[in-house]
């Protein structure tokens, strides 16, 4: 009998608490070095992280630290050569590594090829669309009655074949959650009536209305939109009418007098509007079941395995017996990094190996489990978490010490999150103070930390226009000092020092356009140009020169070039699927349709850079981008963006070089659109990638420029001043879309992967964002446990992002409050009194100063964000001038 496996694997682990900053890679490091110098073989050591990036450095320090230690240690000699064999590497590294020694057990090729994330991305768009081209016109009927488009499709299969890739749902799994999904939305609305119940009593309520109205001599404004909206509801037939155009009648200020409005709000429970989200419902699972089917077809065929293949299969080899006896063998030292960033797949596959492996390091942070959209659970990492504490408790380290931040800081982040964690008013498993509590080992610099930016307005434009001002000012004025690690000393504060924090892409798009305009320089990513126009039109008329059936391709031409709305081109192309013409047939009389046509040969035989200048010139993309330019600097802009598009188009041909041009253009726009997605890696591959694709020389922008990124992009970063926005942003469960469930009952360490289902509603009204459908939801069971879990869960999720933005600082930090919140969202916390004005020195052409919270309600909260985390900034904590106007900093 082998002993690695009669014991409880959790017995085995040695779980590092590595709170933010506190020398994770560095202790790593050392267990690794340690575990060599008592014998452990280095080519029986696995290691793994999440990122390329941090698989390379791991491994430089390692032989760094081995040949450093050889010096006074003769037996790490042999180490230095063998250490290269040890198997250190991305989660998908060493899972392919694992797959291609056992291909044999698990039944695929003995050398699979990797499948590229774009090749991926290309094969999937293909089974999309190939699937979407097969939708009839009773389902395109009633999408449209629901508000839903091609773009809501394709967004819900790829959430749905995502979800079944990283829980392994199987295909017969989906079509049972389909039906379960179905039914939880039945019984989250209640008894339905019949749809003639409603329809007549709202014909004859508005008919009666309108009858009022007509015999007024003038109508008010209220009054004249009302009377427009009901002549627009009656004038459609009860088969053809959009669901959105019952809330307009009854949001309508017009209709305040109507007698008996509030019979209609219960409309969501008529049978056809029920019907409806049924058939949509269980054709998008449809779908979701063929276009897997069809992306793992292609895979195949290809011989090769996509990220999302690595897993499943390495998965499926660490089930077999005769796999685990060999691996009993060969596994003396696994080292899972990160492991709070794992996803139920992931933590199954570490939890396998760890049974065969004799010692077992985990090193993390669950307070930093923020990747809930690539598939993490916060919650399964905290149960984990407190599963392996129960078993072994002396297997429990905490790495208390914060190397990155200021003392002030680290005291400010201890006080802020220690109540927080504790779990209070939460029903996941809290943490102890002392687990949160950092330790600072950086000296005392300036006594003044962390300062709260109140800003004047409701519209996010003119706050990010204070910012830029208040940011100017501070860095010219030459008064902040930045602790330099490297030289450990402190240097003037500079743009580079400066990181923003925004928790949206197109908030930072607003930002950028704002600190731009006041001339400060601004870091400008390779792949910003893919979230612009100018760049989505090139790439949507390359695609259409690859396949002149594109549909999609075809849509976004119609919606970028002419500036078509979705609504006029989804119902023409209703109409021209419904005369039964050929799908490839749709808007080939469209000017640069036809004059793409024309080009295709001559773009297909040549190379990238001189294909993208055809489209531009010949092809009139160039002149149509122009004539959208504003100004000079939007003029500038854009064109920025083209070249950074031909510079990725030159950097490809040289990568290509002999390969030829036919077939590469394939290859270049799934590329350049899986650049756009790097952060949110599109489908379920949870391992953060570099690009592939190297530009030479230097990009816009100076390497003296301000940072801009998102919380999410900020994890594992750090700098001396950072700017937190985004505080007011409202943290609530949203019960529409695609969500993967834990259900009820304890958390089965053995198999992760257990107790999990998937859930799909459709959000049926189009673009509106409020319906009446909640008020009917509440008064249910099922909804109220499907809101209670979702909430818990976002909860968790949105105390550790909160928790990353603070200790990304280093020397300073900034919260940004908002004196008002846009669109008059109510803030929930509690009211902050407003302190005496004060002169600012950041924005002279400002009549009020940006101003801080007083002092005596230091220990309120502010902001939706702060409020839905339970985070009670601590501010007096720090010292009694911690909370500064822009003028003291």
């Amino acid at each position: 009998m082998n002993t690695k496996r009669t014991v409880d694997v959790r017995s085995k682990i040695h779980l590092y608490n590595a709170g933010a900053g506190s020398g994770k890679t560095h202790t790593i490091t050392e267990r690794i070095i340690d575990a060599i110098r008592k014998g452990v073989d280095p080519q029986k050591i696995v290691a793994m992280t999440f990122t390329e990036k941090a698989a390379r450095e791991l491994k430089e320090r390692i032989t760094l630290g081995i040949k450093k230690a050889a010096q006074d240690d003769p037996a790490l000699v042999d180490a230095i050569r063998t250490i290269e064999f040890a198997n250190i590497g991305t989660i998908h590294a060493v899972c392919f590594s694992l797959v291609k020694k056992f291909c044999f057990e698990v039944g695929i090729s003995p050398d699979p090829q990797v499948m590229s994330e774009e090749s991926a991305s290309m094969l999937l768009k293909d089974a999309v669309t190939l699937s979407l081209d097969r939708v009839d016109a009773a389902f395109l009927k009633i999408s449209a009655r629901l508000g839903l488009s091609f773009d809501n499709w394709q967004d819900q299969i790829d959430s749905i074949v995502s979800a079944a890739q990283t829980n392994l749902f199987s295909n017969e799994q989906l079509q049972g959650y389909a039906e379960s999904s179905i039914q939880s939305f039945k019984d989250s609305l209640g008894p339905m009536s019949p749809q003639s119940d409603f329809e007549a009593h709202a014909r004859r309520e508005l008919n009666s209305f309108l009858a009022v109205l007509a015999k007024k001599d003038k109508l008010d404004g209220n009054e004249t939109t009302f009377r427009s909206l009901a002549s627009n509801f009656l004038n459609y037939q009860p088969v053809d009418r959009p669901w959105d155009l019952w809330l307009e009648v009854i949001h309508a200020k017009g209709a305040s007098s109507l007698e008996t409005r509030e019979a209609l709000v219960n409309f969501p429970l008529q049978k056809s509007f029920v019907s409806d989200c049924e058939t949509y419902i269980r054709n998008i699972f449809s779908m979701a079941i063929q276009v897997r089917s069809a992306f793992a077809d292609g895979k195949r065929l290809a011989g090769a395995l996509d990220y999302d293949d690595m897993e499943s299969y390495c998965h499926k080899a660490l089930q077999i017996e005769t796999v685990r006896e060999l691996l009993n063998d060969e596994l003396d030292l696994l080292v899972i990094d990160e492991f709070q960033d794992s996803s139920p797949l992931q933590l199954s596959i570490f939890l396998k190996l760890a049974e065969s492996a004799t010692h077992v390091i985990f090193v993390g942070d669950v307070k930093q489990s923020i990747y809930g959209f690539r598939g993490t659970d916060s919650k399964l990492i905290q149960e984990f978490d407190a599963a392996v504490k129960a078993v072994n408790p002396h297997g429990i380290f905490k790495l208390p010490t914060s190397h990155r931040s200021d003392k002030n800081l680290v005291e400010f982040t201890n006080a802020s999150f220690q109540e927080s964690f504790k779990g209070q008013n939460f029903t996941l498993n809290s943490l102890p103070e002392k687990e949160v509590e950092g330790k600072p080992y950086r000296p005392v610099g300036q006594d003044k930390r962390v300062a709260v930016w109140q800003l004047k307005g409701k519209h996010i434009g003119p706050r990010f226009t204070e910012i830029a001002g208040h940011i100017k000012t501070l860095i010219e004025s030459k008064n902040l000092e930045a602790y330099d690690k490297s030289e450990k000393r402190y240097r003037t504060l500079e743009y580079r020092d400066v990181a923003i924090l925004v928790r949206m892409n197109a908030h930072a798009d607003l930002l950028c356009d704002a600190l731009r305009e006041a001339e400060l320089p601004v870091l400008v990513s390779p792949t910003d140009f893919c979230l612009t126009y100018e760049a989505n039109l090139l790439l949507a008329s390359l695609r259409l020169v690859i396949d002149s059936g594109d549909a999609i391709a075809k849509a976004e031409i119609l919606g970028l070039f002419d500036g078509t709305s979705p609504e006029v081109w989804l119902t023409d192309r209703i109409k021209h699927l419904a005369e039964e013409r050929s799908d490839r047939d749709w808007q080939n009389h469209h000017p640069l349709v036809q004059k793409l046509d024309e080009l295709q040969y001559r773009i297909l035989t040549a190379n990238m850079l001189e294909s993208v200048d055809m489209l531009l010139h010949e092809a009139g993309l160039l002149d149509r981008v122009m004539q959208w330019a504003g100004d000079e600097l939007d003029r500038s802009e854009r064109l920025q963006s083209i070249e950074l598009l031909r510079a990725y188009a030159s950097a490809f041909d040289q990568e290509a070089g002999t390969r030829g041009h036919l077939g590469l253009h394939q290859e270049f726009v799934p590329r350049i659109e899986a650049a756009e997605n790097s952060s949110r890696t599109r489908f379920g591959n949870r391992g953060a990638k570099e690009d592939k694709i190297q530009i030479k020389g230097e990009m816009p922008g100076s390497s003296n420029a301000l940072s801009v990124l998102t919380y999410h992009a900020a994890k594992g970063l750090e700098y001396p001043l950072v700017i937190m926005l985004g505080l007011e942003s409202e943290f609530s469960f949203k019960e529409f879309g695609v969500h993967v469930e834990c259900n009820e009952g304890a958390f089965d360490w053995t198999n992760p992967l257990a107790n999990q289902s998937l859930r799909f509603w459709p959000w049926p009204f189009g673009k509106k964002k409020k319906s009446t459908l909640e008020a009917l939801f509440e008064k249910s069971q099922t909804f109220e446990k499907i809101q209670a879990r979702g909430q818990e869960r976002l909860t968790q999720e949105a105390k550790n992002l909160l928790y990353v933005g603070v200790t990304r600082a280093r020397d300073y930090l900034v919260l940004i409050h908002p004196d008002k919140v846009e669109e008059k969202k109510e803030v929930k916390a509690a009211p902050v009194k407003e302190p005496k004005k004060a002169a600012s020195k950041a924005n002279p052409k400002a009549e009020k100063p940006a101003k801080a919270i007083a002092k005596d309600e230091s220990s309120q909260p502010f902001g939706e964000w702060a409020a839905a985390a339970e985070v009670p900034w601590k501010y007096h904590v720090v010292n009694d001038e911690a909370l500064l106007t822009i003028g003291d900093l």
